[in-house]
Order: C-alpha cells, then structure tokens, then sequence
C-alpha cells in the first residue's frame, strides 16, 4: 500500500478514533511512540451525540459514590488539557466554567433535590438549593413553574464536537497517522492463552524500554492490515464485536442509546443578530420522572438530552424520542419554541455492570483496552489517556479496580 515505515510498522494501533482513542493517540506519540489509529468515521459516533457536559457531581448517582474520586480528578484534569489541545490544535474547544443548576418544577422535584443536597454534603461535594426567585435571578428564561434548584458551581461543559476536530488536527500535527478503515478482526496467535505470567508487558523489556520487535497482533481492516505488538481497543460500545478477540479478554460492556437534538438562533438577520444562549448554565430537570438537560453553547445552541434506551447497536433517531425531549425541554425552558431544530443524533453508551471503566491490560499479551466510560466518556477520555501512557511509557499500573480482569471468563468455562 506504499505506507510508510511508522504507518506500516507502528508501536501501537488503536482501534476507534472517539475521544478516548485521540486522546490516547496523542499522549502516546507525544510520549515518542509511532502511532497508528483506525476509524472509518474519526469523532463521530457517540464523540459526535455527547452533550458534553464535565458533570462529576450532578452526573453523580445514588449508590455510585466509589466513581467519585475518579469523576472529580477526571474534572480537575480538563481545564489544564483543553489549555493545551487549543494551544496544539490553534483553535477554541468552547470549553466553559459555567456549573449546572439543576431544576425542581413541583414539590415533588424539590423534595428530590434536597434530598440529593444533603448527599452531596455527606461526599463533601460543593452544592446548594436556591429559592425560586434566586433560581430565576441566575436564569430568566426558565419556566415561570420553576419552585427552586440546586446549584453545582463545579460542574462544566466543553464542545465535543469542537473538541473532536482539535484532538484530529492535534494528533496528525504530532505525527499520529489516522486511517479511515473499519476494523473487522484481531489475528494474536496461539500465544495468547500462555497468559502474561511469562512476560512482562509485551513489547517491553523487563528493565523497561520499548522494544519495537517484540511479539505482535494483527488488525484486519475492511482495507488491509496492521500489525504492532501493543493494540489498545477504544471502540465504545463496539469494542465486544471485533472478532478474534479471546473470550476471556472481550470488553464487557453493553450499548445504551441516547438520543440527543441540537437547537439555534437561525440564520435570519434578528435572530443571527441575538446568538446568546436562552441559559447561561447547564440546567437539568426531572420532567414526569424522565431526566432532561440543556447545555448551552458561545454560538447560542443549545444541545437538548437525552433519552435512554437499550435497543442493541441501532442509532436511528425516532420521532417519539425527538417529540418527548422537545415536549420536556419546553417545560422548562419555554423560550426554544423560538428555535430552529438543526439537527438530531442518537449515540451508544458504552456501559459495563458496574458502570465503571475497563482501563488496562486483557489476559491477551499486547491488547489493552479502554471503554466503557459510560455517560462520563467526554469527562473521563483526558485522565484515561494519561493513564494509559504513563503505563505504556513509564509502566505505571492501571487502577486495578478498572482492570479490564474483574469481568473476564475463565477459557474453558462456558
């Protein structure tokens, strides 16, 4: 294919180009390895439907408390990463301090939210309930029905999509080689179920130091292969139906949809003219019991989300889950009658049975993974991609209790 030697004999290929693979892409080149990530669709897919909401405490649910540490050095982790992807990519990433103001429409909610106060104060999170009046203070344009809200300072937004396209443009300028290719299996070998007892990391030698002619794995793609002894699989809810994987080292996750709309100003002179936002934060409600927020952007969208469904790998947007998110984003915030509906998108979550991430190495020599963030995938990609570089590159463990091996089936056992 006339590649050239770092393309066709890269130290690491990493399969799916969302967030987490650019952002792992890009610490690992910069860390001096060569790098070769696979994508038909680069910062698509659910990269491309996130809201992209950086939401540890109001994201936070009852019974999850242990992702707290996680989710709250993810956020810590954001303003210093989107400083340096704008400074590499020369160009904004909307990153926003804006904090979210989660908001009660009926007694029932602003019980909910005292009750969700007072468990943010045991984990010492920063939040508090505002009266109506302070609520529509902060927001005029919510819901005259609005009784009160909880406010979460820390909580931020950045652009995904904007983000994306930085993160495309940071790694090709390190010198990450990007191929449009679906990936349709992993050849290892045999030597995959010797386990890793007798190695150290593959591709690295036990007194540390890479070693680029160590052992590798093959990746086939529907337009030739790739072969490298590291292949880390950061493809989302897809990562499960890559074959060749070995059933003790398939990704566990599962895909959630959710479907997300984006609403704007319009491109008449008197709107295009009047671009700010209807809100200034992130606003959340409950709506009948069915969660709804509003993110808005500097350009004056607003990303309106999302709703929850497990219907295997589809992403067709329905009619019915359009019309229920306009139905309950006009509760509360009456003013996007006045907006122009400019495009809807439906995303897989990735989603393991505890809800927390696969971060490391697999019983496979050389394959890693990194997915099943969840609904965080925006907020965590940056801290994962550290992570995994500082294992590949200076051989730092992965938290164990994301250790890809709490879910594995023993070969032979099924």
């Amino acid at each position: 294919m006339g590649r050239s030697q770092a393309t066709a004999h890269p130290d690491v290929v990493i399969v799916g180009a969302g967030i987490a693979g650019l952002a792992t892409a890009w610490r690992l080149c910069l860390g001096g390895m060569k790098v070769t990530i696979l994508d038909p669709n680069p910062a698509r897919a659910a990269t491309w439907t996130a809201a992209g909401m950086l939401a540890p405490v109001t994201e936070l649910a009852y019974g999850e408390a242990h992702h707290l540490a996680l989710t709250m050095k993810a956020a810590e982790r954001w303003p210093s990463f989107a400083e340096e992807l704008e400074a590499a990519a020369e160009h904004s990433i909307g990153f926003q301090t804006c904090g979210t103001l989660y908001a009660a429409l009926d007694a029932g909610d602003a019980t909910e939210l005292k009750r969700l106060q007072a468990f943010h104060g045991t984990l010492g999170l920063e939040s508090s309930i505002l009266t109506a009046t302070e609520t529509r203070d902060l927001e005029p344009l919510l819901s005259p029905t609005v009784r009160s809200a909880l406010i979460a300072p820390g909580d931020h937004q950045v652009d995904n999509r904007l983000a994306g396209a930085a993160l495309i443009t940071a790694v090709e300028r390190a010198g990450v080689h990007i191929e449009h290719a679906f990936v349709t299996a992993l050849d290892g070998g045999a030597s995959w179920s010797a386990g890793r007892d007798n190695l150290s990391l593959p591709g690295f030698s036990k007194s540390g130091g890479f070693v680029s002619e160590a052992p590798r794995i093959r990746v086939r793609t529907d337009d030739g292969s790739f072969e490298a002894p590291i292949v880390i699989i950061c493809a989302g809810s897809w990562s499960p139906l890559i074959a060749g994987i070995p059933d003790p080292a398939r990704p566990a996750v599962r895909p959630v949809r959710g479907e997300s709309l984006r609403l704007g100003p319009g491109s008449g002179e008197s709107l295009a003219a009047a671009r700010q936002p209807l809100v200034s934060h992130n606003v959340r409600a409950l709506v009948h019991g069915r969660p709804i927020y509003l993110v808005p952007r500097a350009t004056g969208e607003i990303v309106i989300g999302a709703t929850s469904d497990e219907r295997g790998y589809g992403t067709g947007v329905l009619a019915g889950g359009v019309r229920q998110l306009l139905d309950d984003a006009r509760e509360v915030v009456p003013g996007i009658d006045e907006l122009e509906l400019i495009d809807t998108s439906a995303g897989l979550r990735p989603a393991t049975p505890d809800n927390l991430p696969l971060l490391g190495p697999t019983v496979m020599p050389g394959l890693l993974l990194a997915t099943g963030y969840w609904r965080n995938g925006i907020l965590l990609a940056p801290l994962m991609a550290d992570m995994l570089a500082s294992y590949l590159l200076a051989g730092e463990q992965c938290p164990q209790e994301y250790s890809p091996e709490r879910f594995s089936t023993p070969a032979g056992s099924l």
